[in-house]
């Protein structure tokens, strides 16, 4: 299997212009769901920050070689988004991974968010509360939302909103989109 290499021309965080996404997913309509909340964000914001975005499928976790390249590449990220259809029926395997995850987590400011993408009337953290429990343990926001949610930046933490500073420079046609597993 070829190994991924994550090019940055300068690290994530609010203070670059930069945002490091991570996204879980557990299948095609659940990557969908998260392809569309993505595509929200870029829209939100896309004269203040350049997202660098990773894809990793649950099922892939499985191997030893994707689960360590996909949490040495999440180590970093400002958000770690979770694309689920039922929340309470999170495979070991990435519960595992979440575990490896956080004891290589560089950066104390991020979101965990939880997509939920089958229709619920139960809240997602009372489903799961492991991946609430795991924001807290690694201090990052926890934001949970369901595929019906329509997306605003009320739900996203200050220091996610900041812009770049006025002296640098954007690239508007730095988006980039990374795949580790397909």
């Amino acid at each position: 299997m070829a190994s991924v290499l994550l090019h940055r021309d300068s690290e994530p965080g609010p203070e670059t212009g930069n945002c490091a996404i991570v996204v879980l997913y557990e299948d095609n309509s659940s990557r969908d769901a998260a392809i569309r909340l993505c595509n929200s964000l870029e829209k939100i914001f896309h004269s203040e920050i350049d997202f660098e975005i990773t894809w990793c499928r649950f099922k892939y976790f499985n191997d030893p070689a994707v689960a360590r390249e996909a949490a040495e590449i999440a180590a970093g990220a400002d958000l770690l988004i979770v694309a689920i259809q039922r929340p309470e029926e999170l495979p070991l395997e990435v519960q595992v991974w979440f575990e490896r995850w956080l004891q290589h987590r560089k950066s104390s400011e991020g979101a965990l968010v939880l997509l939920q993408t089958s229709e619920s009337t139960i809240p997602a953290i009372s489903q799961n509360p492991y991946l609430y429990l795991l924001a807290q343990r690694a201090n990052f926001d926890f934001i949970s939302l369901s595929n019906t949610n329509s997306f605003s930046t009320e739900r996203i933490p200050e220091y996610l909103k900041s812009t770049r500073p006025p002296d640098s420079t954007r690239n508007s046609e730095h988006y980039s989109r990374f795949g580790i597993n397909e």
